[in-house]
């Protein structure tokens, strides 16, 4: 572990960050933020401001958050390394008896926190009280350093002057009111301290917290549930419960006043059966309340919401985290959306998002399928769509192209407000977790699990702050058949150029030039990928009609591109055949042996039991010779779509499966019965 003597943090920072990997980044990035004095910028800041946030630790050794607010010029900075507050403390409010205390007894040290609300900027700053005068604070700077915008919702402050006086009540218990006002919030402040006063990297500290409504969870009448989202790595907070569980939090009810102090002890969650359902949760803390303070028609501000943090709608709550929990279990089962919008992407090209009250925010990985099915002409019929908006996303959205009889069915007969039965997103396409940058290689409609790779990479950077490249390069036969151009564009205005897009256009309107309208003219060939990528290694993701797939695969292979470096989209007719088949061939060999001679097949739904042999195939085509209609999409072992359970007996899958199973589920299309222990009759039963 890294010695906390000469670092900006102090020995509890210090084990949050080692454990977490970023210990040696932070060693020099935090030399280069964290200062001992104030910044001209910070003192301009701080002296414009209406209120500010403190932390401090009395002699009881709790911890409680307080905020203090009044006219903008209630601060002073005489210099930059001391700040001058004037305002009177809320009703209440545990500092004015520790200030009182510190002038007598001790060394009093704050966190505080510089906030404003209308432009989501903020300050951070740790001190010691120097005096304590009539109202008057005065303080001496021990370090100071900016921080983020990230999770604080914009808000339009008003002075109001309430008619009642303030009113406090103390309780040990959350009441109704305070359950209410806690899981209604999307902001909070939390304090913290490391407790003994060693030097200036120790002391109490002051933070904001936000999220949606519903992100903190109240488990009982004395304890809540907290996410932990990404931050700034400093782990401020998190250091300071490692040395010392005393916290205290503050809540503030932005329409009327009302102020929620709470003191209590906090315990790092690590884990929890929700983490990976709950978005953006790194970790989670519980509070365990000791006291708290309800101090109504107290603070002299109203805010009215003016937009949301991007990062905040990048997160989500715990209902959301138990609905996608409990819809994990029911992935293969189908579900009822609702379409809540339509757009047209190009004339041939149109999106349709999806929502469900049920599953508030689905679960999927960028590049992902749903599987939508319907009843056309008097047969249920189903069809397999990319996912084409991102995992950061509420709703779902499938942008279909006009072709073929299920999306012509699409196009000509659903509006807004209907419902379509879907399958929850899957498969193997999608867009990996990795530091090398992606490659999006796409051919006309291709280009739709694409968009939701580049979308869900952008505000993944974003929030995680992150970068990371990534080139989309789409052909399309016209300039008026692209799609998303704009979106894209959109997107890449984002980054600092390292999300980009190149436009081929194989045909392109006499009317219409390369540079202007559309990037470069002609397919994507050797040349192109040689100009547009220096000398490196990446990811590519292809995505296109089965002759465009293959050909970018045997061009990456010659250009020297490993095989696994290569993912390509696979439900449908579109398949690969890449140059570790031939492996493969020799492994199949040995799958052949396990299959039976024979088998009796049981379809349990249907009442059907037939004799199984090897010159029946799969059970897919076996199923559909005796008249059965099973799903299915792929018949290549990718998509999922023909997943049914098996009750009795094993099968065996080829090892063209790449799509993951149960223990319970078998594949019907690479499926054949396996050959039974000491050559006993073979049974296997299935749900169809």
């Amino acid at each position: 572990m890294m010695n906390s003597q000469n670092s900006v943090f102090h020995e509890g920072e210090l084990a949050i960050q080692e454990r977490l990997g970023v210990a040696e980044k932070m060693a020099q990035f935090g030399k280069m933020v964290i200062r001992d004095y104030m910044p001209k910028q910070h003192c301009d800041f701080y002296q414009q401001l209406p209120m500010i946030f403190t932390g401090h630790q009395d002699s009881q050794g709790q911890v409680w958050a307080s905020v203090l607010s009044a006219k903008p010029g209630f601060i002073k900075t005489p210099n930059n390394k001391s700040l001058r507050i004037s305002a009177p403390l809320l009703p209440g409010d545990p500092l004015a008896e520790t200030l009182k205390q510190n002038v007598r007894d001790r060394e009093l040290r704050l966190g505080l926190l510089g906030i404003e609300l209308e432009t989501r900027r903020r300050n951070r700053l740790s001190a010691k009280v120097k005096s304590n005068i009539e109202s008057e604070i005065e303080l001496d700077v021990l370090q100071t350093f900016g921080n983020c915008p990230q999770y604080i919702q914009s808000r339009e402050l008003s002075y109001y002057e309430s008619a009642q006086s303030a009113r406090v009540s103390s309780f040990h218990h959350f009441d109704a009111l305070a359950i209410e006002l806690i899981s209604g919030s999307d902001t909070f402040f939390v304090a913290s301290s490391s407790g003994e006063a060693k030097d200036e990297t120790h002391g109490a500290d002051v933070s904001h917290r936000g999220g949606n409504p519903g992100f903190i969870k109240v488990e009982s009448d004395t304890e809540l549930l907290i996410p932990d989202f990404t931050g700034n790595n400093h782990y401020n907070t998190l250091g300071n419960f490692q040395l010392n569980p005393a916290a205290g939090l503050l809540f503030i009810d932005f329409k009327t006043g009302d102020v929620l102090t709470l003191t209590g002890k906090a315990e790092i969650v690590w884990q929890h059966s929700l983490k990976a359902h709950f978005k953006g949760a790194e970790r989670f803390w519980r509070f365990r309340l000791t006291a708290g303070h309800h101090i109504q028609y107290a603070f002299p501000w109203r805010f009215t919401l003016q937009s949301w943090s991007p990062n905040t709608l990048m997160t989500g709550t715990w209902q959301e985290a138990e609905s996608n929990a409990a819809a994990e279990l029911q992935r293969n089962q189908w579900h009822k959306f609702t379409v809540t919008e339509i757009k047209d992407e190009s004339p041939t090209i149109r999106s349709f998002w999806l929502s469900s009250e049920k599953i508030s925010a689905p679960e999927f990985k960028a590049g992902q399928f749903i599987t939508v099915r319907a009843k056309i002409r008097g047969e249920i019929v189903s069809r397999n769509y990319s996912v084409s908006s991102s995992p950061h996303e509420k709703r779902i959205r499938i942008s279909v192209k006009k072709y073929g009889i299920f999306s012509r069915w699409l196009h000509g007969n659903i509006s807004s407000g209907d419902e379509l039965e879907i399958r929850l997103p899957q498969g193997q396409f999608f867009l990996e977790t990795s530091d090398k940058p992606a490659i999006l290689l796409s051919a006309g409609v291709g280009i739709t699990p694409m968009i939701s790779m580049f979308r869900y990479s952008v505000q993944e950077s974003l929030r995680a702050r992150k970068p990371r490249e990534i080139l989309m390069i789409n052909t399309f036969s016209k300039v008026s058949e692209q799609a998303f151009v704009e979106e894209i564009n959109q997107l890449s205005s984002q980054t600092e150029g390292y999300a980009k897009a190149i436009w081929a256009v194989t045909s392109a309107e006499t009317n219409t030039r390369a540079g202007k309208d559309y990037s470069v003219d002609g397919r994507i060939d050797q040349s192109l990928l040689q100009q547009v990528l220096p000398l490196g290694s990446y990811h590519f993701y292809l995505c296109g009609p089965a002759t465009f797939m293959q050909d970018m695969y045997d061009l990456l292979i010659r250009l020297g591109v490993p095989d696994k470096d290569i993912k390509a989209e696979s439900f449908g007719p579109a398949s690969l055949k890449r140059v570790k088949q031939i492996v493969q061939a020799e492994s199949q060999k040995a799958i052949v042996s396990e299959v039976a001679e024979n088998a009796v097949v049981s379809f349990t739904q249907s009442q059907v039991e037939q004799t199984w042999s090897p010159e029946d195939g799969n059970l897919l085509d076996f199923a559909e010779a005796h008249g059965l209609t099973p799903e299915f999409g792929c018949r290549a072992g990718s998509c999922g779509s023909c997943i049914v359970n098996i009750t009795q007996g094993e099968v065996v899958h080829d090892k063209s499966k790449t799509f993951a199973t149960e223990k319970d589920e078998i594949l019907l299309c690479c499926a054949k019965p396996r050959k039974g222990k000491d050559d006993q009759p073979v049974k296997v039963s299935i749900t169809i």
